[in-house]
């Protein structure tokens, strides 16, 4: 016996959307960075969202005093603190994270996998996404009863098990006719397979890596996935997602000189020339 899962490799997202707007902003941030210091920085921002549209990112938010080199960025914990009340005051949710490797690939390193991970552990619980899970149950002897209730009913029960799920049971009360059928009939019938419906939560968390151009950012989510009887263990996984730019009325607007005002004061460098 055992649980077939017909969603298996879905996603909670195929795609990640930043407005026009947005995308200017992340990309445009490595060469305001740049002029600033004097030479290549990475940066840390976080990736804002409506709490409805929880993959169209429409901004992204410097936290205050993060501390990069050319191939390294942090932000000091009372900073990350203080950067939730300010998004929270703004009114958007933060949907994951970006980051810039300035002038190298945007493939992540491996301190970008661990701060995936570590981003998604902060969010998963705000961050949650439902959606229907197709299962199949199969096996050469799932048992159904029929029990006989003295109104006249009958309660049809299908009862299963197997390594991950040790006990489930699914009851149909009928009446009339089908009350009949259930207690004369369907004793006889032997059940293979019953497919179900049932709900998959996951938490999530965007990544974006930018290095300037364009189109050639690096977008994935990492998320974790729950099935209330289906599973034994959450699971954590990456997907990569493509990344789409997305035109609205409401866009944000971006202007190297405003860019850079907000970027000096919040950006450390550890170079000569400081930001």
């Amino acid at each position: 016996m055992k649980m077939v899962d017909c969603t298996k490799g879905q996603v909670p997202f195929g795609k990640l959307f930043m407005t026009s707007g947005a995308r200017k902003k992340a990309n445009l941030a490595v060469e305001a960075l740049q002029e600033l210091a004097g030479a290549p920085l990475e940066y840390y921002a976080y990736l804002l969202t409506s709490q409805s549209e929880p993959n169209i990112v429409r901004d992204i938010y410097f936290p205050k005093n993060q501390s990069n080199s050319g191939a390294h960025t942090a932000v000091p914990a009372e900073e990350v603190v203080a950067a939730a009340k300010d998004i929270r005051e703004l009114g958007y949710r933060v949907a994951g994270w970006c980051h810039a490797h300035p002038g190298f690939s945007t493939n992540p390193s491996q301190t970008d996998w661990q701060n995936n991970q570590d981003m998604l552990d902060q969010l998963a619980a705000s961050n949650l996404y439902e959606w229907n899970r197709s299962l199949i149950q199969c096996g050469d002897s799932l048992d159904l009863r029929v029990d006989d209730k003295t109104n006249g009913n009958a309660k049809v029960r299908v009862l299963t098990g197997d390594a991950y799920v040790p006990f489930i049971q699914f009851e149909i009360e009928t009446g009339g006719l089908y009350s009949f059928l259930a207690r004369h009939i369907l004793p006889r019938i032997r059940v293979k397979n019953l497919g179900m419906q049932v709900p998959r939560i996951a938490g999530f968390s965007f990544s974006i890596v930018v290095n300037g151009r364009e189109g050639q950012e690096h977008s994935g989510i990492t998320y974790v996935t729950n099935c209330g009887f289906c599973d034994t263990r959450p699971e954590y996984k990456f997907a990569k997602i493509p990344l789409e730019t997305l035109a609205v009325p409401d866009d944000i607007t971006v202007t190297a000189d405003a860019l850079m005002q907000e970027l000096r004061g919040k950006v450390r460098g550890h170079y000569a020339g400081q930001v």
